[in-house]
């Protein structure tokens, strides 16, 4: 476990003996997590006096699991139609890589849904409903896997019925996310506004019946943004963004 990259070394304990302390590793990550829904610095922009933006996020791309029932370590595959996007992925770069506690509630999240799938779903409701009785004037707008994807049916299904419920209890709640996965998810759900990504792999780009009418979601060429740009001297692969009049913002 020590050497997968699946885990965030700073969560790495050893025991007297200077062996890693696996027992302690496995109750961390299995551990319930204090919330399942976060709010990350661009969700609280897309916040105003009309909405309130939360979001769910588990491991991008990969995420480590512990099998309580069969004790056994897996690695689970939580983007399984990623693309070109695996390459650039902002879910395993900046703070999502830089700080133990993002790993950390990512992979509780993942650990509670695969391990105890019912219980991940009736908290996951209650958290959504404490959001709309608290901001009754408010939209609930649910952003669905700002790192990861509906890697599997049921995970998609727990989507849909708890997105279903709570409006079925006549509360004000959106659902919405970007996917890769074509035949999880089902893109004409009128109570799931979900994104084809098209940059997903081909695998998954040919299951889709009507790729050219699909609400999608397009990753745009840097190039496009050349004028707005300006290389660093020293770093050539960097460059900052510039106003008007050529100066760095």
């Amino acid at each position: 476990v020590s050497q997968s990259r699946y885990t965030h070394a700073k969560k790495i304990q050893q025991t007297e003996d200077g062996d890693i302390d696996i027992k302690s590793f496995i109750a961390d990550i299995t551990k319930m997590p204090k919330e399942i829904l976060s709010s990350n610095s661009k969700m609280e922009k897309s916040s105003d006096d009309n909405s309130l933006s939360v979001n769910i996020g588990i491991p991008a791309l990969r995420g480590l699991v512990y099998d309580i029932q069969e004790e056994k370590f897996y690695i689970v595959n939580t983007c399984p139609g990623a693309g070109s996007c695996a390459l650039i992925c902002y879910a395993r770069r900046g703070s999502y890589v830089m700080f133990p506690d993002t790993f950390v509630k990512q992979t509780r999240v993942l650990n509670l849904l695969l391990n105890y799938p019912d219980r991940f779903e009736k908290l996951l409701f209650r958290e959504l409903e404490s959001f709309a009785i608290k901001y009754p004037e408010k939209e609930i707008q649910m952003r669905w896997n700002d790192a990861g994807d509906f890697f599997s049916n049921e995970y998609y299904a727990i989507a849909t019925r708890i997105t279903k419920n709570l409006k079925a209890e006549g509360y004000n709640v959106k659902s919405y996310g970007y996917t890769k996965m074509g035949d999880v998810v089902n893109l004409a759900d009128p109570d799931m506004t979900i994104n084809f990504s098209d940059d997903a792999n081909k695998r998954e780009t040919g299951k889709i019946k009507d790729l050219a009418n699909a609400k999608k979601s397009v990753i745009v060429p840097k190039n496009v943004f050349d004028d707005l740009l300006v290389k660093d001297e020293k770093n050539k692969n960097r460059s900052y963004l510039v106003n008007e009049k050529g100066k760095v913002i």
